[in-house]
């Protein structure tokens, strides 16, 4: 009857392959998650921006709307900028000056008591 004996360094190979096996596939599975993670969270992103464009869709006859009522609000606030605002302006710079020399009298009078 034959015996044959393996060597040891060829078991310690053997051993040594097999951990840098296992190492190697638990890598890849890390790298497959993290590949499956991120692809999930495009899968996602593409959803929302989806559903924003249809939101923005429904929303823009709403935004037509506002920017018409904006633009006829615009036009009576100037008209009545024009209507209230600028008479009453002339009324007050008129009194400023009519007050601006008064002091300037009144000014002119303290000089002349000192």
């Amino acid at each position: 009857r034959n015996v044959y004996v393996t060597p040891t360094s060829y078991l310690e190979l053997i051993q040594t392959f097999k951990t840098l096996l296992a190492i190697k596939r638990k890598e890849v599975a890390q790298l497959r998650k993290r590949y499956d993670n991120g692809l999930s969270q495009l899968e996602e992103a593409g959803l929302a921006v989806n559903k924003m464009q249809d939101e923005l869709t429904e929303l823009k006859p709403q935004l037509v709307k506002a920017k018409a009522e904006t633009e006829e609000m615009q036009v009576v606030i100037d008209k009545e900028v024009k209507d209230v605002v600028e008479p009453k302006k002339d009324a007050v710079q008129a009194e400023e000056r009519a007050t601006s020399e008064v002091a300037a009298k009144a000014k002119a009078m303290k000089d002349e008591c000192e």
